[in-house]
């Protein structure tokens, strides 16, 4: 856990060789203590790296020569074989330390040669580690993790000889040994075990993720961590990137977003606006749309046609009756997310060209409309990323261009309306199928969470 910390802290450091806009704020965290206690004791003791490096630790043998109050004994081949955590304890110390305590009970198993009796030889071990942890140094890409301090304890040793009884003087001896040796040993391996581990398991916070296939995410650490007593909080900003390699420009914030308290929460996530705002303008992205707008397919074709037939009944006097109505559907501009207690919504623009063919097979150009999108958005969070879907909410048509006269626009909003809503918001939702990765910080699994809807933020706590 410890590694994490500061790995994290050193990489921000780092920064990302890039042109262009400037990365833009992207998420925020916010842990308890207790949270961060928990997940660093599930890891040591799932992960075993720890466990590991102790028992291939090299315990140096036990020799005495024989004299009046102590006969011949030579205790070899030493080997921790197995280990039960009874403590593991973090405490955050601000402004950027890490206290971890982690109490074992070693069971310790050696060759004993006792007056020129063998036998096999048990050593119960009780061992309190009290290891704190700082940054030392960041340059060059890379990261020093330094100890600020390993405070062994041994509370307690037990002797057994498991094929006879053992002498006091003998039990002392291998006491005194252990309570010697250990502790030397035990620091260096504490240290390198957990920075080890939880380097490998939680990686630094600066992480890139694809964005769909339609560009990537540059998560980048914005600041030092914030820590007090009970709470350590990270400031991510992002960079969004399109396939091929253009930036997505952010817009400039003045008032930066912040994390409401945790209120009894173990972990909270702020998803900001503007960074939704640019990943859906690289998800949202598709060619222009061309079909044959046929009532049998889609039902509002025929009352748009009939609309327009109405508004301008000969509108082109060289195209039969019959002939059906043509539209190409473009994007237009950028996409924007607008976030308001309790409500989201997305909001874009398209270009919507209407069509119809003369008889002698050319088009003819009726309408061109831009019409600005309202989708209401829901939010969920699946695994690790961050799913949105849409529905229509409202639009509003302004007339750009017509072969037909000035008609009312107004006439045109219902059945263009049912048409988007049947043509385009779904290609729309198969664009946000992809998701929003988000960096799995401290390895947290988002599973029973509450997701809210704040102001210029989706707020995830668990």
């Amino acid at each position: 856990m410890l590694g994490f910390f500061w790995l994290v802290l050193g990489c921000s450091r780092l920064g990302w060789a890039q042109s262009g806009p400037e990365p833009g704020p992207g998420v925020l965290y916010s842990v308890s203590r207790w949270e961060i206690q928990n997940v660093c004791r599930d890891l040591v003791r799932r992960d075993g790296q720890l466990e590991n490096q102790f028992k291939t630790m090299q315990l140096p043998d036990i020799t005495r020569g024989s004299g009046i109050l102590l006969p011949l004994l030579s205790i070899t081949n030493l080997k921790i074989l197995s280990i039960r955590f009874l403590e593991i304890a973090v405490k955050l110390q601000p402004p950027l330390g890490v206290r971890l305590v982690v109490h074992l009970r070693l069971n310790i198993n050696g060759n004993c040669l006792l007056n020129l009796v063998s036998g096999l030889v048990d050593i119960s071990v009780d061992l309190r580690v009290d290891v704190r942890v700082r940054l030392g140094d960041v340059s060059a890409g890379s990261i020093l993790f330094v100890s600020d301090g390993c405070d062994p304890l041994i509370a307690a040793v037990g002797v057994n000889l498991l094929s006879g009884i053992l002498p006091i003087q003998a039990r002392i001896l291998i006491s005194n040994n252990i309570r010697e040796t250990l502790p030397i040993l035990a620091c260096p391996v504490l240290n390198d075990a957990l920075i080890r581990t939880n380097s490998q398991m939680f990686g630094p916070a600066n992480s890139l993720a694809s964005l769909g296939t339609a560009g990537t995410i540059q998560y980048i650490l914005a600041q030092q961590p914030q820590m007090t007593g009970q709470t350590l909080s990270l400031r991510l900003n992002v960079s969004v990137r399109r396939l091929g390699g253009a930036l997505v420009s952010f817009p400039v914030t003045s008032i930066p977003p912040t994390l409401p308290g945790l209120q009894g929460k173990a972990f909270s996530m702020g998803i900001c606006q503007d960074f939704l705002s640019a990943a859906l303008s690289v998800l949202i992205n598709f060619p222009p749309q061309t079909f044959a707008c046929a009532q049998q397919k889609f039902p509002a074709c025929g009352q748009l046609k009939n609309t327009i037939s109405a508004l301008a009944p000969s509108a082109c006097s060289s195209c039969p009756a019959a002939s059906p109505l043509t539209l190409r559907i473009s994007l237009s501009g950028s996409v924007s997310v607008l976030l308001e207690e309790g409500e989201a919504s997305v909001k874009l623009c398209v270009v919507i060209q209407m069509f119809t063919r003369k008889t002698d097979g050319s088009l003819f150009t009726l309408l061109v409309l831009k019409a600005n999108l309202n989708l209401r958005a829901r939010f969920t969070i699946s695994g690790s990323k961050l799913m949105i879907a849409v529905t229509l909410e409202s639009s509003s048509l302004l007339l750009v261009s017509s072969s037909i006269g000035n008609i009312p626009v107004l006439d045109l909003v219902p059945p263009i309306n049912k048409l988007l809503a049947d043509v385009l918001v779904p290609k729309i939702d198969g664009c946000l199928d992809a998701g929003i990765p988000l960096p799995g910080i401290l390895g947290i699994k988002l599973v029973g969470l509450d997701l809210r809807i704040l102001q210029g933020m989706v707020l995830v706590t668990v």
